[in-house]
């Protein structure tokens, strides 16, 4: 896969999340070639907080667990990592391996932009909600930044212990890629929610009506 970014960041990678990784790790410019057989030697000493997916509070939860790094993970396997993390084990047993099957896309356009955490254990008080709402819209502010977009509605998803799943959206008059814009707006549509009465096993937020950055 090859990625190019705003700064003449060239990436040519095996798959999606290798590269994604790579362009991050060595902007601002240049080529960066990882080729199949060398995925595990450059995945090897990457700090888990650079796969796209991995915030700061799941880099912290993580930490105690002695996971800092990828080659930290590869001495569990899927069911010893879901003891630690839960559901989200099989995930990070593959991404801290450039492990990504997902197909790429060559022609298409994007009509939103989000990320989605699951939790192993659900989760209840407001303070713990908010903190892992702010490690999402730190990504998702990334990625729309990394592509170059911004949009006008924002959306919050919420599955509860039941598994009842409901979302709660605002278009903004003009279209943005700000986290502290998009925090206040995520904040605003929690109280919307049941959050803090209802336990919740899995929070999203996404950004759609998408429109590139002039």
């Amino acid at each position: 896969m090859k990625s190019q970014s705003s700064l003449d960041l060239q990436v040519i990678a095996p798959n999606k999340l290798v590269a994604k990784i790579a362009s991050d790790v060595h902007k601002p410019h240049g080529l960066t070639l990882v080729l199949p057989d060398q995925v595990r030697n450059f995945m090897e000493p990457l700090p888990l907080r650079k796969i796209h997916g991995i915030g700061p509070v799941t880099d912290r939860r993580l930490a105690e667990f002695g996971l800092k790094v990828c080659r930290d993970v590869w001495r569990y396997s899927v069911e010893e990592l879901e003891e630690m993390v839960g559901n989200m084990a099989e995930w990070l047993y593959r991404g801290t391996r450039g492990i990504d099957h997902r197909p790429i896309e060559t022609s298409w356009t994007r009509k939103s932009m989000g990320r989605e955490q699951t939790f192993g254990k659900d989760i209840l008080d407001i303070p713990v909600i908010k903190a892992e709402l702010e490690s999402i819209i730190e990504e998702v502010s990334d990625d729309l930044r990394d592509a170059e977009l911004k949009g006008r509605t924002i959306t919050l998803k919420v599955r509860y212990d039941d598994f009842t799943r409901i979302t709660r959206s605002q278009t903004l008059p003009e279209p943005t890629a700000d986290r502290q814009t998009i925090d206040d707006t995520i904040t605003q549509l929690l109280t919307a929610t049941e959050a803090g009465r209802r336990r919740i096993r899995l929070l999203g937020v996404s950004i759609s009506n998408l429109e590139d950055v002039v």
